[in-house]
């Protein structure tokens, strides 16, 4: 972690290769590879930010309900502009192999794009609150969105229809990630710290886990031994990761959760400041960069 000097960051994005940052931030989009610093004037500023699966197209979401899609390797070379939201985009992912894309904002609306003529392939109302989380799950054709309203919310990536009940939740969701292994599995992150492993379906939650303040992102992947586990980040100023290890136990067509097995880890940074807690609403952790990082158990 590093202090860029660029402002009030709202979102950032790991690109596949593991070494380039995409900063949303309030002039455009700031590319950090290394000591290279790169700048995308998108002429707004920008609120969300995804990079495509094979790391060659860069989504912006902007403040004003615009998303833009850049090619970006060599250069920046516009290839859509999508319109429809009304309000902020808060969140982006790409799915059919990068040809499209869906979208969350304010407005409380979910959008599918398609990326080669920027037309609109479906719309859903989600809910009459601002969503604030989205997560793809290409492999079972689906995608979550979740916000104000507290509810988590599967729709089907083909049509934006409802793909099962949605799950109420106990507070704002800030952060969704489904489970890689599980189909009925997912993850929730709430406003207010807390953290569910919900079942899909049954419904309800397995486990919960409570943290100190707001949940910014949440993915599956393995801790510092290798383990599988749900990291978790959060807007603790101190900069703890949290890896959750659940259990599971297979039986009848059912799952029970064992308590979860938390690892809580601080991030002890070399020679560079901490950002304030302000300036990382939301973390990359597909690729957590343990290079510049020294992992030391509470």
């Amino acid at each position: 972690v590093r202090r860029l000097g660029l402002g009030a960051l709202n979102q950032v994005a790991l690109a596949p290769d593991g070494r380039t940052l995409a900063i949303a931030a309030l002039a455009g989009v700031w590319l950090q590879n290394g000591d290279l610093t790169t700048f995308l004037d998108t002429g707004s500023e920008v609120t969300a930010v995804a990079f495509s699966p094979d790391g060659s197209l860069l989504a912006a979401g902007l403040r004003g309900g615009e998303v833009q899609v850049w090619r970006w390797q060599g250069g920046f070379e516009q290839v859509a502009r999508l319109q429809g939201h009304s309000g902020a985009v808060r969140g982006i992912g790409f799915f059919g192999s990068g040809q499209r894309l869906a979208s969350i904002s304010t407005d409380g609306s979910a959008r599918a794009w398609r990326i080669e003529d920027s037309s609109q392939a479906w719309v859903k109302q989600a809910s009459d609150k601002p969503l604030a989380a989205l997560a793809v799950d290409e492999a079972n054709n689906r995608l979550a969105v979740g916000g104000e309203d507290r509810f988590a919310h599967t729709l089907n990536l083909d049509s934006g229809e409802p793909a099962g009940t949605p799950a109420n939740f106990s507070e704002p969701i800030t952060a969704l990630a489904f489970s890689p292994s599980d189909p009925q599995l997912l993850a929730i992150g709430g406003k207010l710290g807390n953290v569910g492993y919900w079942s899909l379906y049954r419904n309800n939650a397995l486990a919960r886990i409570s943290l100190l303040s707001e949940v910014t992102a949440l993915s599956f992947g393995p801790d510092p031994n290798g383990q599988p586990s749900l990291r978790i980040a959060s807007l603790d100023p101190a900069m703890w990761v949290y890896y959750a290890s659940p259990q599971l136990e297979q039986s009848t067509g059912a799952v029970r959760v064992l308590p979860f097995a938390v690892a809580v880890v601080r991030l002890v940074v070399e020679h560079h400041d901490v950002p304030e807690p302000h300036e990382l609403r939301h973390h990359a952790l597909e690729h957590l960069p343990l290079g510049l990082q020294r992992l030391e158990r509470r």
